[in-house]
C-alpha cells in the first residue's frame, strides 16, 4: 500500500510545473550584498558563497536562491519596477562579472566583463539602463538594462566619478569628482556640459536625501551634508568611526553606523532648514561581526559574516533573527555496499537504499531508504574513505581529521556499527589517506608519506620530500606522487618503487599536482594541476598514459587557481567526473568532454557511489546525479539541529520527521497555486526496511 501510495504521488511530481522547495537557509558565510527592495517588500542578499537570496520579510522565509557564480557576490542593484537584479561577482583579483538576472524565474538576462569592482552599480529612475563608475578617466558606463548593450553615453573622459545619480527624467545625470571636488550636470545622450560647480574634495559615502536636492556624506571625522546644486556645505556634524551613511527613504531620516573596536552603533538625524539634528543614538545588541546593514522605515536590517540575517527597529536595541546558516556542512563522503556514508563535524550519517546499489533503481522503485546518524568521534572537519580490504561485507570507512590537529585514523564497521581505532605502528597528523586492496597510503605533511599495510598495519615502506600534495597507487608496488615543482630541473610528478625505493620523473607541464585518479583497466592517470601561462595561472585536468606517462594531453582547462576541485572515476564506465571550473560538473567519456545538468550549488569533493555521482558542495550540501543519464536526482540536506531533507530534482521532498520542515518553505508559481497548496502536499513518503530486511 505503501509503494502504491508512493508511486502515485511520484507520478503527480512528474505533472507538477514550477513547484518549488527552498531550504530555509541563509547564506555559508559572510554576506557582502544587502538591499531591500521597496517594491516588493522583500530582502535581496548576496554572499561570499555565490549566491544571491531573496526574502520575504512577512513569513520570514527564503522566496528564492540562486547560484549565481561560484564567485562572491559583492555588488546588488535593484530594478526599480521589474523582478530583476544586476549582480557584481568577482574574486577581487582576477575575474570581475556583472550579470543582470529576472530573480523571479531564476534566469540570467545577459553577463558583462568588467575590468574591476565598480565604485558604485544602480539602475536608472525607470530601470532602462545601468550605469557604473570605474577607476579610470574615462569612469562612467552605461549598459541597457534589457540586451546588455553597451550604450554611447559620456565617452568624454573627465575623471573618476565617486558619485553619480540620474534624474528621473533619465535625461541628466550628476556627477561628483572626489579627487578636485567638481560637481557637473550632463545632458546623457549627447554628453553636453549643464551646469558645474565646486565643493570640497575627499567626500566619501555619499548618499542622495529624499529632497534629491542634498547629500549626506562623510569628510574626515565629519558628516556632512553638500548642497548639490551650489556645492556649499550646508551643515557638519563631527563624528568618529562612520562606516557607512544610509537615507531612510520612507521619512528622509539619515542614520550613520558606526563602528570604534568591536563596538558598532548607530545615530539617526533628521535634515530640516540647512540643520542636521540627532534624533537619537542606539547602541542595539549586534552581532559580533556586522557585515551589511540596509534601512527602510522603523526596520533596520543587518547581516553578519556567518550568513545570518538580523532585523532591529530603529527606536530598539532588541532584534531578531530572520534568517541563520542552517546546515550543517558535510565534510566528507564514502560507500560500503548499498550504504552512503557522509561525515560532518557532530556525525556519521548512514543512508542505506536500494538506490545506491550497483543496479539502477527508479526513484519509484525504490524498496527502502534507511537513514541512521551517530555521534563522530574524531569531531572536527573529518574526512571519509572507503577500506577496500577482503570481502564486501568486511569494508569498514576510515575516518581521519583533514585539518591534521588529531593523529588518530578511526575504523567504522557499518556491520556493527562500532568505531575502533586502527592499531598504527606510529601515529600521526594527516593530510590525506588514499585506500586501495591491501594497503593505506597516508600523506601527512608535505613531506612525509607512509604505505601500511592492511593485515598487520605496520609501515612497510616510507618516503620523504618536500611539496608532496597527493598519492595514489599504481599497483602492488608502484606509487605515484603529485606535488609542487621545487626548481627547473624538478617535476610535479614522481612514479615510486615501494619496493626498490627507485623514483623516476614523469614528465608533467604543470608546476603544481593537488589531485590524481588511476584507471586500472585502460592504464590511464588523471591528474589536476596548475600551470603557468602568459596570463597567469590556469588549473589543468590531464590525462597521461604510456609506459612512464610521458604522454599527456589536456581535457579541460580553468582560467585561474581552482585548489578545491577534485577528479572521480566511474570504474564502470570508465568516465571522468570533475568539479573544476565551479560552473557545474564536467564529465570526460574517453573522446570530448560535457557538463552535466546544472544544481543550485556549486560542487567541490566528488565521489562515485554505485550508479550515482556525490558532490560535496560549498555550501555543505550533498548533490546528486543519474551517471546514466546525467541527470540530478536530489540534494541532500543535514540540518544543525539533526534533522535532514531531501529535495527531488522534480520539486519534491522527503524529510527526517515533521520537525524538519521548519526548515523548508513552499513558493507557489502563481496566486492560484498559493491557494491550493501547501508545503505538505510535496512530501514523499520513502518504506524503510523492515526487520527482516526487505
Amino acid at each position: 500500500m505503501r509503494r502504491s501510495l508512493l508511486l502515485a504521488v511520484l507520478l503527480l511530481a512528474t505533472a507538477a510545473l514550477s513547484a518549488q522547495i527552498q531550504v530555509n537557509s541563509s547564506h555559508a558565510g559572510a554576506v557582502l550584498a544587502l538591499e531591500y527592495d521597496a517594491g516588493r517588500q522583500h530582502l535581496i542578499t548576496g554572499g561570499q558563497d555565490g549566491k544571491v537570496k531573496v526574502w520575504n520579510l512577512d513569513s520570514a522565509t527564503l522566496r528564492q536562491s540562486i547560484q549565481i557564480s561560484h564567485l562572491p557576490v559583492h555588488t546588488i542593484a535593484v530594478h526599480p519596477e521589474q523582478p530583476e537584479i544586476a549582480v557584481v561577482h568577482s574574486d577581487g583579483r582576477r575575474r570581475f562579472s556583472l550579470s543582470v538576472w529576472n530573480w523571479h524565474e531564476n534566469r540570467m538576462l545577459f553577463s558583462h566583463n568588467l575590468s574591476e569592482i565598480p565604485l558604485f552599480l544602480d539602475y536608472s529612475p525607470q530601470g532602462s539602463f545601468l550605469v557604473y563608475g570605474q577607476t579610470d578617466f574615462n569612469s562612467l558606463r552605461f549598459l541597457s538594462a534589457q540586451s546588455g548593450r553597451t550604450l554611447p553615453y559620456m565617452r568624454r573622459g573627465f575623471g573618476i566619478v565617486t558619485f553619480a545619480t540620474i534624474a528621473s527624467s533619465e535625461e541628466r545625470i550628476m556627477t561628483y569628482t572626489e579627487s578636485d571636488g567638481s560637481i557637473i550636470y550632463w545632458e546623457i545622450v549627447s554628453g553636453r556640459q549643464v551646469q558645474s560647480t565646486t565643493t570640497e574634495t575627499g567626500i566619501d559615502k555619499l548618499t542622495l536625501l529624499t529632497n534629491r536636492r542634498f547629500a549626506a556624506g562623510k569628510l574626515d571625522n565629519e558628516l556632512v551634508v553638500v548642497d548639490i546644486l551650489d556645492g556649499r556645505i550646508r551643515d557638519r556634524y563631527a563624528m568618529n568611526g562612520i562606516d557607512r551613511i544610509m537615507v531612510n527613504h520612507a521619512n528622509g531620516d539619515i542614520a550613520v553606523l558606526l563602528r570604534s573596536g568591536r563596538q558598532t552603533e548607530i545615530a539617526y538625524f533628521t535634515f530640516e532648514a540647512n540643520r542636521l539634528q540627532r534624533r537619537y543614538r542606539t547602541n542595539p545588541a549586534f552581532p559580533p561581526s556586522v557585515s551589511q546593514v540596509a534601512l527602510h522605515g522603523d526596520s533596520l536590517h543587518v547581516a553578519a559574516d556567518d550568513g545570518s540575517l538580523f532585523h532591529y527597529r530603529v527606536d530598539s536595541r532588541a532584534g531578531r533573527t530572520l534568517a541563520e546558516n542552517r546546515i550543517e556542512p558535510v565534510t566528507g563522503i564514502a560507500a560500503t555496499n548499498q550504504t552512503v556514508h557522509i561525515s560532518t563535524a557532530r556525525s556519521i550519517t548512514s543512508i542505506d537504499s536500494d538506490m545506491f546499489g550497483l543496479s539502477e533503481v527508479a526513484l519509484d522503485r525504490v524498496q527502502y531508504l534507511d537513514v541512521t546518524s551517530r555521534p563522530n568521534p574524531l569531531r572536527g572537519r573529518v574526512g571519509l574513505s572507503t577500506i577496500l580490504y577482503g570481502t564486501a561485507a568486511d569494508q569498514r570507512i576510515a575516518l581521519w581529521d583533514t585539518t591534521g590537529q588529531n593523529p588518530v585514523i578511526t575504523s567504522f564497521d557499518p556491520a556493527t556499527a562500532l568505531f575502533r581505532e586502527l592499531p598504527l605502528d606510529e601515529h600521526r597528523s594527516l593530510r590525506s589517506l588514499h585506500a586501495a586492496e591491501d594497503h593505506l597510503l597516508l600523506l601527512h605533511n608535505n613531506s612525509s608519506l607512509r604505505k601500511i599495510e592492511l593485515q598487520s598495519f605496520d609501515t612497510v615502506f616510507s618516503y620523504r620530500t618536500d611539496g608532496m600534495e597527493t598519492a595514489v597507487s599504481i599497483d602492488e608496488q608502484t606509487i605515484v606522487i603529485g606535488k609542487s615543482r621545487l626548481n627547473p630541473f624538478d617535476s610535479s610528478l614522481l612514479r615510486i618503487d615501494s619496493q626498490t625505493g627507485e623514483t623516476v620523473r614523469i614528465d608533467s607541464d604543470s608546476f603544481l599536482v593537488f589531485d590524481m585518479a588511476w584507471d586500472r583497466s585502460e592504464r590511464l592517470l588523471y591528474t589536476l594541476g596548475l600551470q603557468q601561462t602568459a596570463t597567469g595561472v590556469r588549473t589543468t585536468l590531464s590525462v597521461h598514459r604510456g609506459t612512464n606517462f610521458q604522454n599527456r594531453r589536456i581535457i579541460h582547462s580553468y582560467e585561474g587557481e581552482d585548489l578545491d576541485a577534485r577528479i572521480a572515476l566511474d570504474p564502470h564506465s570508465r568516465r571522468v567526473y570533475t568539479s573544476l571550473g565551479r560552473e557545474g560538473v564536467v564529465v570526460w567519456d574517453g573522446r570530448r568532454t560535457a557538463t552535466l545538468d546544472a544544481v543550485q550549488h556549486v560542487a567541490r569533493d566528488l565521489r562515485v557511489v554505485g550508479r550515482h555521482l556525490f558532490a560535496i558542495n560549498r555550501d555543505g550540501s550533498v548533490s546528486v546525479w543519474n551517471l546514466r543519464s546525467g541527470e540530478p536526482v536530489m540534494n541532500f540536506f543535514l540540518f544543525t539541529d539533526g534533522q535532514w531533507a531531501v529535495i527531488t530534482a522534480e520539486g519534491y521532498y522527503f524529510v527526517s520527521s515533521p520537525q524538519a520542515e521548519r526548515h523548508l518553505s513552499f513558493v507557489p508559481s502563481s496566486a492560484r497555486e498559493a491557494r491550493r497548496r501547501r508545503l505538505q502536499d510535496f512530501r514523499l513518503v520513502l518504506p524503510p526496511r523492515n526487520d527482516n530486511g526487505v
